[in-house]
């Protein structure tokens, strides 16, 4: 993964206020008050991306959607289709930040094992 988006990504997991969730990118709420609002692991990611690298998101094709109370959709806007996607980023998205690596093992650290956001960035680092 490009070092910059690795230590970018690191730092918001281990910073973040942001409720952890599982099983979608992310929850929104409008008021930060429906119930479930949050991120997993990758959508935190994509809220670095779109902060701090809006460029990698351009060149892949895609926008984060959160306009809309409910979940947070990465959307492709040269077919104005919103894709929902539940725990997975764009392919050619995550081709473009680690071509090398799957994004599975993640996904499997925050949804089926469980782990904080602070176990999964220890293991981020681990990762060269």
């Amino acid at each position: 993964m490009r070092k910059d988006v690795k230590q970018a990504w690191v730092k918001e997991l281990q910073m973040t206020t942001v409720r952890q969730i599982r099983g979608s990118l992310g929850k929104v709420s409008m008021d930060n008050t429906v119930a479930g609002a949050g991120n997993c692991c990758l959508g935190v990611l994509c809220t670095v991306l779109e902060r701090q690298f809006p460029e990698i998101l351009e060149e892949a094709g895609v926008k984060i959607d959160t306009s809309k109370e409910g979940e947070m959709y990465l959307s492709c806007p040269s077919t104005s289709e919103n894709t929902l996607l539940f725990g997975n980023i764009d392919t050619k998205l995550w081709h473009l930040l680690d071509p090398n690596e799957s994004q599975n093992m993640y996904w499997q650290m925050n949804d089926c094992q469980g782990m904080s956001f602070h176990e999964i960035a220890d293991k981020i680092k681990e990762y060269e």
